[in-house]
């Protein structure tokens, strides 16, 4: 468990995917290669709004964030991936050019 408050105020931690929803649906964990790179995946299909409590669909950001945001995290986390995996390449493509040089 982590705890992170700003200038005395309490951070309240937002679960995106609603993992401990009951109507939420995970997916098994997959992984899958990027630039010679493991990626774990994991989806969820997330509930219908109607399936949520008011404070739920507030804590998401409200009603309009939840339908505005819809697919967000999934890009995030691809375009994280692969950025991470290109960085990877490049320092391993670097660090072999050096000891061939040598």
């Amino acid at each position: 468990h982590i705890s992170m408050d700003v200038n005395g105020s309490e951070v309240v931690g937002v679960d995106p995917f609603l993992s401990r929803h009951p109507a939420t649906i995970s997916q098994p964990v997959e992984t899958v290669n990027v630039l010679n790179s493991k990626v774990r995946v994991e989806a969820f299909t997330l509930p219908h709004i109607s399936q949520l409590t008011r404070d739920q669909i507030e804590r998401a950001g409200g009603r309009e964030d939840l339908r505005r945001e819809q697919g967000f995290y999934i890009y995030v986390a691809v375009i994280s991936a692969i950025a991470f995996c290109i960085a990877v390449t490049m320092r391993d493509t670097q660090a072999e050019s050096a000891i061939l040089e040598d």
